[in-house]
């Protein structure tokens, strides 16, 4: 009996980044993004207790080179840092509830393709 995994990220979060990034590239196949609020779980990183600017510096620069181990491009930091992602959750949130499932995979990675996507062969009007 299979499982299928599902990938929970919140994007206010720069590790979720990191950890959508690595989920690519590591899960035998696509799995489920589900959208959370990462600040209300327990012991959740908040980006914002920071006891001087030097902590926060640090936790800055220890992202920004996992993301370049993880051969990334470079991170570039919103400001302000953290942000107010409430509207693009509730986005994120919405799409996924009204997503349809999709009929067709990419030829190339095995992925779904992208909803409106055309073959090379499609003619258009």
């Amino acid at each position: 009996m299979s499982v299928e995994a599902a990938f929970y990220f919140d994007l206010r979060s720069p590790e979720a980044y990191l950890a959508a990034e690595r989920a690519l590239h590591v899960l035998p196949a696509p799995c489920e993004w589900q959208p959370i609020l990462a600040a209300a779980l327990p012991s959740a990183e908040t980006f914002e207790a920071y006891r001087c600017e030097q902590e926060r510096d640090a936790a800055r620069e220890g992202i920004e080179l996992r993301a370049a181990a993880l051969e990334l491009q470079p991170l570039r930091w919103p400001a302000p840092f953290p942000y107010d992602s409430s509207f693009a959750m509730l986005a994120a949130t919405y799409a996924k509830r009204s997503a349809r499932p999709s009929r067709s995979r990419s030829p190339r990675s095995g992925r779904p393709s992208p909803a409106g996507a055309r073959s090379a062969s499609a003619t258009t009007c």
